[in-house]
């Protein structure tokens, strides 16, 4: 069963968790690891290498700016400069730096700027350990996708601290971050609502300091992980009203990044054995939102989640750069050896998204606060996700649960639907 965790902070990433349950489904094993491998002019997976593997596509950075029409921005200087984008990942990743250059050197970024605050002891991935690996992996993703989205931006990795309720005030008291990408999360029920409305307290004191929070809505649809037989339980911390919740969806591309399907919700559910797809749902907890109340008739009297919805899904993964052997348990499932391994994880869809605030608060010039209200009023930057559900099947992990459909406007599964990036900066950016 997925690990205990102390207080509100996973003790592991979201995908980590879930793989307890394809241990218990398919009785794995893990992979011998590497070192840190020489061979890295090796070239990245093209689109059509990945669909033919595995019959799944996955994606390059130019792919993922042009999807998102990131190209403007970018010339005109709009890059994160100026910005740190805060990312809390629950290993230590000793080989991150060098992850990281290779990740960059081969998609034409500059150098990350890179800082590691440790505040405490964090385990190193045990190479013989496949959930540590596949943790390595999701945790160098998400820190080189926010670095893809805004390569100019200082990336501040906290390793260590105990929980989010320790390390965001810090943060914030210590002015180290202009934007808060959150890694992780679970049911807030599960939870807990004590611990749930505890952290809303830091939550407030980032909304008076003007610091974002971005957390993900989950990957096994509306379930919790620690208590998934107790039905739809939306994910904490993205249920808070002041933290921005985050969607995932899977994108189909040609070679240059155009769309030739529409963006649809992420579910594999029905590709593997696992009760994989994108969270969203209503709050057990927090009433509906000011910025909410023209959704009464999609969300009642509760807050709602996610607000918007990126790139993620397993058919259209990211490619990612990590120097542990990994067990693919999503897509290939086999073991795949070090180097380009083409990922999928909700907490991409949260670095994506991090990086274009970090674009908009470099373009307004300011801090931009809690976004909710000015995304909810910036609806036009949003192309409407109509396609697909996060309906899971039953599982010997989870029960079966029928989800929720994407609809036209705002709904559960992708909230206001997929960003175009220059819209969007423009929309949040204004006063």
């Amino acid at each position: 069963m997925p690990a205990q965790r102390p207080g509100p902070r996973p003790a592991r990433t979201a995908g980590v968790a879930v793989l307890i349950a394809a241990a218990m489904l398919m009785g794995l094993t893990a992979p011998a690891s590497a070192a840190v491998p020489d061979s890295t002019t090796e070239p990245p997976p093209t689109t059509q290498q990945c669909l033919v593997a595995t019959g799944f596509a996955c994606y390059n950075v130019n792919q993922i700016h042009n999807a998102y029409d990131m190209g403007p921005l970018l010339r005109r200087g709009l890059d994160g400069a100026g910005q740190t984008i805060a990312l809390i990942p629950p290993l230590h990743l000793p080989n991150l730096a060098h992850d990281l250059a290779v990740f960059s050197r081969a998609f034409g970024l500059p150098s990350a700027d890179l800082r590691v605050l440790s505040l405490g002891p964090l385990p190193t991935p045990d190479p013989t350990n496949q959930f540590d690996t596949f943790g390595a992996l999701d945790n160098a993703s998400f820190i080189e996708w926010a670095h893809a989205m805004a390569p100019r931006a200082k990336l501040l990795i906290i390793e260590g601290g105990g929980s989010y309720d320790s390390v965001v005030p810090m943060l914030i008291h210590q002015h180290l971050a202009d934007v808060i990408a959150l890694n992780g999360g679970d049911g807030e029920v599960a939870t807990g609502r004590d611990a749930v409305l505890t952290s809303h307290t830091w939550a407030e004191e980032a909304a008076r300091a003007h610091i974002p929070l971005i957390s993900e809505a989950g990957e096994i649809g509306r379930l919790s992980l620690l208590n998934p037989t107790a039905g739809p339980d939306a994910w904490f911390p993205g249920t808070d009203p002041l933290v921005t919740s985050v969607g995932t969806l899977e994108l189909t591309l040609d070679d240059r990044g155009r769309r030739t399907a529409p963006d649809r919700i992420w579910n594999d559910s029905a590709r593997v054995p696992l009760p994989l797809a994108g969270g969203g749902g209503l709050s057990q907890i927090f009433d509906r939102p000011n910025y909410q109340h023209g959704l009464q008739a999609v969300v009642g009297t509760h807050r709602g989640v996610p607000d918007l919805a990126m790139a993620g899904g397993c058919d259209g993964r990211l490619i990612s750069y990590s120097s542990y052997d990994t067990f693919d348990f999503y897509v290939s499932q086999q073991p795949e050896p070090a180097g380009w391994q083409p990922f999928c994880s909700s907490s991409q869809s949260t670095s994506l998204f991090a990086g274009l605030v970090a674009i908009a608060q470099q373009a307004a010039g300011r801090h931009l606060g809690p976004l909710n209200p000015k995304l909810y009023h910036a609806t036009d930057a949003f192309e409407d996700v109509t396609v697909g559900t996060n309906a899971v099947p039953a599982t010997s992990f989870s029960p079966a649960d029928p989800g929720d459909a994407a609809t036209p406007g705002y709904d559960l599964v992708s909230g206001w639907g997929s960003p175009d990036a220059g819209r969007l900066v423009a929309g949040l950016s204004q006063d």
